[in-house]
C-alpha cells in the first residue's frame, strides 16, 4: 500500500519532490541530494510510460 501511495505521489508531483529532496539532502554527502533526485526523476519518467489504468493492470503481476 505504501509503495502505491509513493508511486502515485512521484507520478503526480515528481519534479517538485525531486527538487525538495535535492535541496533537503544535499548537505549530508557530496551529491547525495542530486543522486536521489535523479532517481526520482528517472522513476517518474518510467511511470509516464503507463498511459491508462488498463495498461497498469496488464503490467502488474499478482502472486498466485
Amino acid at each position: 500500500m505504501g509503495l502505491t501511495v509513493g508511486a502515485i505521489a512521484v507520478h503526480r508531483s515528481g519534479e517538485v519532490l525531486a527538487k525538495w529532496v535535492e535541496k533537503r539532502f544535499s548537505h549530508l554527502a557530496s551529491n547525495l541530494g542530486h543522486r536521489v533526485a535523479l532517481r526520482i526523476r528517472e522513476f517518474r519518467s518510467g511511470l509516464n510510460t503507463v498511459h491508462s489504468m488498463t495498461s497498469l493492470l496488464l503490467l502488474i503481476e499478482f502472486p498466485c
